[in-house]
């Protein structure tokens, strides 16, 4: 049943918050989204959203093309969220004994609130759904297998999709529904079934990475529509974003803007970045002290590293520093023994260096780990502690395992770990190293 209300309505029977552009035009402090126990993002053909919520209260924020802050509380308990163009929706669950279960669509231009009841659907995993021109699809489960199943607002249930594996979760991405399954596949799904999109590591976590693409934890910048794969191996989830040819990324405190020639910018956002967005030419990063920065392309400076460092060959990072035998192969600092630390790492460079760990945050002590980061001449490095395949610092016989498993073809180790593979430095990731790591492992 559709129940439409008004902003007046919802001010007198909801909490309802217009939050108007601050004085500042370039920066603004989300720490409200600290309330949320998660946060999304998702930049579509609409514009940029951050979105996430509590126990009973949805947030979320246009970040592009203008900033406008809106949030509602429900009478029940959120689920799920997501974002569906410029809406922002969330399931919540009214009756747990029933099955009944709403959910609420807020037009972030207009503020107006719109609410569908679903009810007695026991069968429901409130993980995950998706909203998508004028349907909903929810993951289902029973004792078998879990799939989805797709309603039109009023309530009426419309396809079951039964894929050939169990359903891991839901996500849209440009307006459309993806299920990806527990052996990797993702299939795109419409009113009519479902097609083949791509397969992913299922093992491995992504977000949304702009228009058609997902980017995964390990590295990988995927393509939707193609067997396109990228690479970029010093950046996270959340923090990638594919357009118009070029792509937008951060590490640590700096985002990078490269162009479809490899032309590198970069912007210093002084604290670490959480997140990036993109929107008809603007662009705004998001940090972990909850500012949000809207920036024009201009205030992107250029990168005057030299770009041959980043090639397939060895370089040095500069030789006249004392730092050998550290090296870049293909944007990676290479050449770091296990047990190093990261004192110790740091005393090699005659200049000053911030190590960040895995997620992007400052490390001081300890050793050095195969994902960690570091910046060098503007530029951040992830870096590759040799041998060190599963980012614990050190060569241990699970390092062995999973180099085994990369050469049997049942994992597929990212760039990082790939230069760590390379345990002799040939360039190829063999046999060979797999009895040098072995041996390693059994004399550490």
């Amino acid at each position: 049943m559709k129940k439409t209300l008004s902003i007046i309505i919802i001010i007198t029977s909801f909490i309802f918050v217009f939050i108007p552009e601050v004085n500042s035009k370039t920066e603004y402090n989300v720490a409200e989204m600290d309330n949320c126990k998660e946060f999304f993002t998702e930049n579509n053909k609409s514009g940029s959203f951050l979105y996430g919520y509590n126990i009973n209260t949805l947030y979320s924020k246009m970040i592009l093309p203008s900033m406008t802050s809106r949030y509602v509380s429900v009478n029940g308990k959120i689920r799920s969220v997501c974002q569906d163009g410029y809406y922002t929706c969330a399931l919540y669950e009214r009756s747990s004994v029933n099955g009944n279960y709403t959910v609420v669509r807020m037009n972030m231009n207009n503020g107006d609130c719109s609410y569908y009841d679903f009810n007695g659907i026991k069968s429901l995993a409130c993980k995950y759904f998706a909203v998508s021109n004028g349907m909903v699809y929810f993951m289902m489960t029973n004792s078998n297998y879990s799939y989805v199943a797709s309603y039109l607002l009023n309530g009426i249930k419309q396809t079951e999709y039964k894929l050939d594996d169990d359903v891991l979760k839901l996500f849209t991405n440009n307006s459309n529904v993806y299920a990806e399954l527990y052996n990797g596949k993702i299939y795109r799904l419409n009113n009519k079934g479902s097609e083949y999109a791509v397969s992913v590591n299922s093992s491995y976590s992504f977000s949304n990475a702009g228009l058609n693409w997902i980017f995964s934890n390990t590295g990988s910048l995927i393509s939707l529509e193609s067997t396109t794969t990228k690479s970029i191996s010093n950046s996270k989830p959340n923090c990638v974003l594919s357009y118009d040819n070029s792509i937008l990324y951060a590490s640590g405190t700096v985002v990078y803007l490269k162009n479809n020639s490899n032309n590198i910018k970069f912007y210093n956002a002084g604290s670490s970045i959480i997140s990036v967005f993109y929107f008809d030419g603007n662009f705004a990063v998001l940090t972990s002290d909850y500012r949000l920065s809207v920036i024009k392309e201009a205030e992107f400076k250029s990168n005057n590293t030299n770009n041959n460092q980043t090639n397939n060959n060895q370089s040095k990072i500069d030789n006249s520093d004392n730092i050998a035998p550290y090296f870049l192969r293909n944007g990676i600092i290479c050449g770091v023994e296990s047990g190093t630390t990261v004192s110790e790492f740091k005393k090699l460079f005659s200049y000053s260096v911030t190590v960040y760990d895995s997620d992007g945050d400052k490390v001081t002590s300890g050793k050095m780990k195969s994902g960690y980061s570091s910046d060098c001449y503007g530029e951040v490095y992830y870096i590759s502690v040799t041998g060190d395949l599963t980012g614990e610092g050190n060569l241990k016989s699970n390092d062995v395992s999973a180099l085994m498993s990369e050469l049997v073809d049942k994992i597929d180790l990212n760039s990082v770990f790939k230069a760590s593979a390379d345990y002799n430095f040939d360039g190829a990731v063999d046999n060979k190293d797999l009895i040098l790591i072995s041996r390693k492992s059994k004399s550490s």
